[in-house]
């Protein structure tokens, strides 16, 4: 090794990890000793925090880091979108739970497969419309049995999924450029919802229009398609398995496991999500 070599930056075989050097104004000299001049070659390359080799990648830790107020803006603005369809969906009187429950009285005194379709008709605009879907996916095991209603629940629920996460993977960029103008705060959004994204959509099901601002996220942020799907079906599969279940056993006049089911669901929901934020503040 060259004493008066000048130490710039550094490479290692073997790892993922570059480090660039700020000492580079003083050449080694000297260094009779070979734990001197080691010394003095790991004070050398002594600089910034290791940052990952490769074009756009930040550190595991900046990453968890990272801001999440354009996350939480662009979220409470879809909110705001798909808030505003339920108010005036309730105000107009258009698909209210009794409405539903008509509906779909109406398609059984013709033939179940016309239920089975109204079920994931009405699923499937949830994401243009705010419905009732907790009561549509109990109401479709009340009507059509367990396997069936639990079924055409998915389908639906799959149906607005994929349709909001293709709609906004092809257009939402263009919504996002006109909200968030600088291009640090687009790719911020995008890295805080990859790394949060995953535990929102399995834990959507918690709260209203949750699922379909997740789906809407999902694509904008172009999550890979199979692994959203996989999160959706996660969080989403238990879900009608458990309300279409509560509807098949349910009646009328014995509604209780239908209401026990909804209570027990938004349980496991809430409790789930308090033990991830716990666990996660742990790790910090």
């Amino acid at each position: 090794m060259n004493p008066n070599r000048r130490v710039g930056d550094a490479e290692f075989r073997g790892r993922r990890y570059a480090t660039v050097c700020t000492c580079v104004d003083h050449p080694l000299q000297g260094c009779n000793r070979r734990a001197d001049l080691r010394k003095r070659v790991t004070d050398a390359l002594a600089g910034p925090p290791l940052c990952p080799v490769g074009p756009g990648r930040r550190p595991r830790q900046q990453i968890q880091n990272l801001p999440v107020k354009h996350l939480i803006k662009i979220m409470l603005i879809l909110g705001l979108v798909f808030g505003s369809t339920f108010v005036a969906g309730r105000l107009l009187g258009i698909l209210t739970t009794e409405n539903v429950r008509h509906l779909l009285e109406q398609a059984q005194s013709v033939d179940p497969v016309w239920v089975a379709g109204l079920v994931v008709a009405l699923l499937f605009i949830d994401l243009f419309f705010a419905v009732p879907t907790l009561t549509i996916t109990i109401l479709a095991g009340f009507f059509l049995g367990f396997p069936a209603g639990a079924s055409a629940a998915f389908v639906g629920a799959s149906l607005a999924a994929i349709g909001g996460y293709l709609v906004s993977r092809r257009w939402g960029d263009r919504v996002i450029r006109m909200l968030l103008k600088e291009e640090a705060a687009r790719e911020d959004l995008v890295q805080a919802f990859h790394s949060s994204g995953p535990v929102m959509i399995m834990f959507s099901r918690a709260l209203p229009m949750v699922p379909e601002i997740t789906a809407c996220m999902a694509g904008v942020t172009r999550m890979p398609p199979l692994r959203y799907a996989a999160f959706f079906t996660v969080g989403t599969l238990p879900y009608v398995l458990l309300a279409a279940y509560a509807g098949s056993i349910s009646s009328l006049e014995s509604p209780q496991p239908a209401i026990y089911a909804a209570l027990l669901f938004y349980g496991l929901m809430w409790t789930g999500w308090y033990v991830f934020r716990r666990t996660r503040a742990a790790q910090r």
